[in-house]
């Protein structure tokens, strides 16, 4: 849908940000997966959180880096289900053992 109305220039043009609903962190995010996959039978660990600034790393990262898919919405019409939702039909999917290219369609 969205594809086809930026092909066909319906005005739609621009940069987009699009990703479930919802905010998390990249721990809760992890925790998730990990309790999902748990859940399901699959492999466990423990997540343990840190701060940003206690991560060793080159660049320098935002305090707050959540972005809005609102400007999608309002040009397409639609929001992307919950990532809570999302992300445990990934685990699924790849606990069921099927082929990582097939989790793009």
């Amino acid at each position: 849908h969205a594809a086809a109305q930026l092909h066909e220039g319906a005005g739609t043009s621009g940069i987009y940000h699009l990703a479930g609903t919802g905010e998390a962190n990249w721990s809760g995010f992890a925790r998730h997966i990990l309790d999902t996959s748990r859940v399901l039978g699959g492999p466990w660990a423990r997540v343990r959180d840190i701060a940003t600034m206690d991560y060793p790393t080159k660049a320098r990262r935002p305090a707050n880096s959540r972005l809005s898919s609102a400007k999608f919405a309002a040009a397409f019409g639609w929001n992307a289900p919950e990532w809570r939702q999302s992300t445990e039909a990934v685990v699924r999917r790849l606990l069921a053992g099927e082929p990582k290219q097939a989790l793009t369609a």
